[in-house]
This record gives structure tokens, C-alpha cells and sequence, in this order.
């Protein structure tokens, strides 16, 4: 059942599966023969839905199994899907090599009802290794080969066809001399019928088919109402843990920002304040010259400062939107050679931006400019903020060395921007390219 279902386009997949269910059966019982066959069909199956790779496992299989067995059948079938699965590969050279053992097997005395087609693959394989004489050569040799093989089949059906006529004439006969003696006994016997009944029992039966179809719809719409409202409440509670999980993480994170703000602000900076007036006052009380490590110390108080400010949440109840990104920007500490500008629209009241909106549109901006400067190498960082028909729009592209995104898996940064964007409704976008930079276009209906 397995090899027919396989050679049917529309039956391949269950034919697979019907053969992989026989090959446990096969190896409990110790049928190699069979096996090989099996083995065979799964090679073929495979390679005409296009999964080399199985085919290839299957193969390797069977070329185990032949090679114990040293049979010409199973040698045969294991060149046959060697050299199938090589050329459906392009891997021509290679297949050749195959064709021509089997051919060498066809010309040694075994049988295949179906040989021509093995010098016709042959023939194919030469030409797209560009040996043409060898192509034709064959190829002459398949279309005499299946004008034989066709020629003997078409003598053999025509004279099977003709004994298979004969029979069915004097068959008929027999039914004709019958049908015309059963039609005169029961000639009488159909005016018989009475009209009326014939009419009352087939309307019985159409009303009883209409009824039983009409209550089977209206089940199967009750059962289909039921289904639709189960799966409705099933996604509503799945996408309020989803949200729930998510405000929980980024409240969490929000909480350590700020804590490792209050840290840095509150801590280190003041230590490193006092460490400073420390050192000038004994430079003083020294006449000696630190003003460079001093300058130094300042920059790192300064950096450390700007840092604190980054962490901590931004005061949407004193600036917008628009201000936070602008002074984001304007103070961003960059590496030499790299500068960052920042756009919005124009005459925009931007008052109208939620305050949860904005806090999680800075929070994205501000990890987008992150990974540009930390992981870009780019020379320009742009941030466009635009607001039209309450469609909030933000932009962050660099003209850095991009990435493939067909390879790159999301990191922490890019997942947390992701959960940010879904807390709040918003659509993200991220296109980017090896050597292309990275754009990066988060959309939100306010």
C-alpha cells in the first residue's frame, strides 16, 4: 500500500507514512528483501517532494543493507535511487556513474520493464555536464529501447484485448436474449405500481432527509458557536498573562534602573566630588601641578552623572515627549568620529502623548541608540520623532555594519524593546542589512 500511495502526487505524505509504520514490522521480522524495498520507496518519496536531506538518510540506509545482502534486486535498487537522488542534487558527475552500473546491470541480462527511462536520465545527466555525443548516443538508445518495450506491450494488450472482446460479445448476447425475456414478464407487473404510493413514500423520504439535515446543521452550529467562544476566551486570557508578565518585567526593570541610578547619582558621584575637592585642596597646600588628573576625575563625575540621569525615569509631568528625546540626544556621550541629531514634527502639541506612551517610546529610543553606538561602529545616529492624525511614529537609523537578519536572534535589547512596544500597542519594524545599517520604525495609535 505504502509503494502505491507514493506514486500518486495527492497520496505521497500518507504513502510515507505508511511506509515508515511497515520498516519496525520489517526489522522485527527480519525481512531484508522487503526492507530494501521499503527502503527504496522512502528514497524516491523523499526526492520527489524535494527532502534530500531524508532521502539521503534513507539511502544510506539502504545502501547498508544492500551491500550485506550482495543481491543483483537490491544492488539494482540502490543504484537506482543512488543515482536518482545524486541528479535530483545536480550532483551529475557522481550520478553518472550510477546510470552506467545500471545500465552495465541491464546489458548483463537483468530485467526493468522500464529500462529506456534509465539511458534517458543517463542521456540528461551527460548534457548538463556538457558531454553532448555521449547525450545523444544514449539518449537514441532510450527512444529504441521504449519503442520496443512499447511495441510488445501494445502486441500484447491488443491480443489480450481481442480475446477479452470476443468473450464480451457472446457475453452480451446472452444478456440480450435475457433483458428481453425479463421484460416481458414484468411488463405487466410495472403498470402494477400503483403511482400514488411510489409519489407518498418518496415524499416521506425527502421530508425525513430535509428534517435529519436541518437539525445536523443547526448541532453543528451550536457546536461551532461553542468552539469560536471557548478559543475567544482561551486567546483573551492568554494575552492578559502575556501583558501582565511583561508590565511585571519591565516595572521590575524600570525599579533596578532607578535604584542603580539613585546609587550612582546619590553614591559614587558625591564620593567622587569629595575625592576631587580633596585632591585640589592638597595640590594647593603642595603647589603641585594635578590639573590633568583632576580634569580627568571631573570628566569621569561628569559621565557618571549623565549615565544616572539616563536611568532614571524621565519626568513626563514637566517636559514632553519631544524635549526628553531632544536633550537625550543633545547629551549623549559618543565615541570620537561618531554624532547623533535628532528631528520631530513642527507645530505639533505634543502635550497630548499619554505619559505611558512616552515613558516606553523614551525607553525604546534610548536602547535603539544603545546598540547603534555600542554595536554599529556608525558615524551617524538619527532620531525622528513624528506625530500625524494621532499616529505617533518613531524613527532610529544608523549607517553602520547592520547585521543578517536571517542569523541574528534577538538579544536582551532588542526583546525588551519588542515588550515594550507590545505593552503600549505599538508595531515595530526592523529591516537591516550586512554593511547596510539598521533601521529601526516603531508605530502607535494614541
Amino acid at each position: 500500500m505504502g509503494a502505491i500511495q507514493t506514486r500518486l502526487v495527492q497520496m505521497r505524505a500518507e504513502g510515507i507514512a505508511t511506509l515508515l509504520k511497515a520498516i519496525p514490522i520489517l526489522e522485527e521480522v527480519n525481512d531484508r528483501r522487503l526492507l530494501c524495498d521499503a527502503y527504496n520507496y522512502l528514497v524516491n518519496a523523499y526526492r520527489m517532494d524535494g527532502n534530500l536531506n531524508q532521502a539521503m538518510y534513507y539511502l544510506q540506509k539502504l545502501d547498508k543493507l544492500a551491500h550485506e545482502m550482495q543481491t543483483d534486486a537490491e544492488r539494482f535498487r540502490y543504484y537506482q535511487a543512488k543515482a536518482g537522488l545524486l541528479q535530483e542534487s545536480k550532483k551529475y558527475t557522481e550520478a553518472i556513474v550510477y546510470y552506467r552500473r545500471i545500465i552495465d546491470m541491464l546489458r548483463s541480462g537483468y530485467k526493468d520493464t522500464r529500462d529506456y527511462e534509465h539511458y534517458k536520465r543517463l542521456a540528461e545527466c551527460y548534457l548538463a555536464v556538457n558531454n553532448s555525443s555521449q547525450a545523444y548516443e544514449y539518449l537514441t538508445q532510450a527512444y529504441a529501447l521504449r519503442d520496443s518495450a512499447f511495441h510488445t506491450e501494445q502486441t500484447e494488450q491488443l491480443s489480450e484485448y481481442s480475446v477479452k472482446y470476443q468473450t464480451k460479445e457472446k457475453e452480451l448476447e446472452i444478456v440480450t436474449l435475457r433483458q428481453e425475456q425479463l421484460e416481458q414478464e414484468t411488463y405487466m407487473l410495472r403498470h402494477r405500481i400503483i403511482v400514488g404510493s411510489v409519489i407518498s413514500l418518496l415524499g416521506i423520504l425527502l421530508l425525513g432527509s430535509l428534517y435529519a439535515r436541518q437539525r445536523q446543521r443547526a448541532r453543528i452550529a451550536v457546536l461551532a458557536n461553542a468552539a469560536n467562544e471557548k478559543e475567544r476566551e482561551f486567546l483573551e486570557l492568554q494575552k492578559e498573562t502575556e501583558q501582565r508578565l511583561t508590565r511585571k518585567y519591565i516595572d521590575g526593570l524600570e525599579s533596578e534602573r532607578e535604584r542603580m541610578a539613585t546609587e550612582l547619582h546619590d553614591d559614587v558621584c558625591n564620593s567622587l566630588l569629595a575625592l576631587e575637592m580633596n585632591i585640589r585642596t592638597i595640590s594647593g597646600e603642595e603647589s603641585s601641578d594635578l590639573s590633568e588628573q583632576l580634569g580627568l576625575l571631573s570628566n569621569t563625575r561628569e559621565r557618571l552623572r549623565t549615565l544616572s540621569h539616563e536611568l532614571m525615569p524621565p519626568a513626563f509631568q514637566y517636559a514632553t515627549l519631544d524635549e526628553m528625546l531632544g536633550d537625550y540626544v543633545l547629551h549623549l556621550a559618543l565615541p570620537e568620529g561618531m554624532y547623533a541629531e535628532y528631528h520631530s514634527t513642527e507645530n505639533v502639541d505634543w502635550n497630548i502623548i499619554p505619559k505611558a506612551v512616552g515613558f516606553e517610546c523614551y525607553r525604546i529610543v534610548q536602547e535603539a541608540v544603545s546598540n547603534a553606538v555600542k554595536y554599529a561602529s556608525s558615524a551617524r545616529i538619527q532620531v525622528k520623532l513624528a506625530l500625524e492624525n494621532k499616529n505617533l511614529s518613531i524613527l532610529v537609523t544608523d549607517d553602520g555594519k547592520g547585521f543578517d537578519m536571517s542569523k541574528k536572534t534577538k538579544g536582551i535589547g532588542l526583546h525588551t524593546i519588542w515588550q515594550r512596544a507590545e505593552t503600549i500597542g505599538a508595531k515595530v519594524e526592523l529591516i537591516s542589512a550586512p554593511g547596510e545599517g539598521t533601521r529601526l520604525r516603531v508605530n502607535v495609535i494614541i
